[in-house]
């Protein structure tokens, strides 16, 4: 019986993992995020609004918000953990807005003519993590984990030097 010797379901519960900086012909979402780096605020208001409501990217995913997917991956994994009686921690998890296309890691170390849109783009993940309102949705997050019954968190990168990448 290998339930017997497991203490736990361990999972990641990462959110905004769908804010993807690929092209659009990569399933990506770069034509936005990059149009949201022009407005006044560097796209603060744009990106705030879609990680609480899904309504400007209309991600599959995020429909409600980008809490709505890792909501969904808690419910599911309890499920899991309770029909064998276990626990239910993260391993790894918060927020994870990065780089993932392939120009746009590479822009920390290249002068690329095509980086400055992924600059912007990564100075607006940086802008937004210092926001008061990163705050308030960490919050809503963590009350969410302990709703779904959640117990040990462990957030990935939670001190260090600053990056623009994770």
């Amino acid at each position: 019986d290998c339930a017997a010797h497991i203490y736990a379901v361990a999972v990641a519960p990462y959110f905004a993992e769908y804010i993807d900086d690929r092209l659009p012909a990569e399933g990506g979402n770069f034509d936005q995020i990059s149009a949201w780096t022009q407005q006044s605020d560097g796209g603060l208001d744009s990106l705030f609004l879609e990680l609480a409501t899904g309504t400007l990217l209309r991600h599959p995913v995020a429909l409600g918000g980008a809490l709505a997917n890792p909501v969904v991956t808690m419910r599911r994994n309890k499920w899991v953990a309770d029909l064998y009686g276990l626990h239910l921690i993260a391993y790894e998890g918060g927020l994870h807005l990065s780089s993932l296309s392939a120009l746009g890691t590479q822009c920390n170390d290249s002068n690329h003519p095509a980086c400055p849109p992924y600059r912007a783009i990564q100075a607006l993940y940086v802008a937004a993590s210092r926001d008061p309102r990163m705050g308030l949705l960490y919050a809503d997050y963590l009350d969410a984990w302990r709703a779904e019954g959640g117990e040990l968190f462990v957030h990935y990168h939670a001190i260090g030097q600053p990056s623009t990448t994770w």
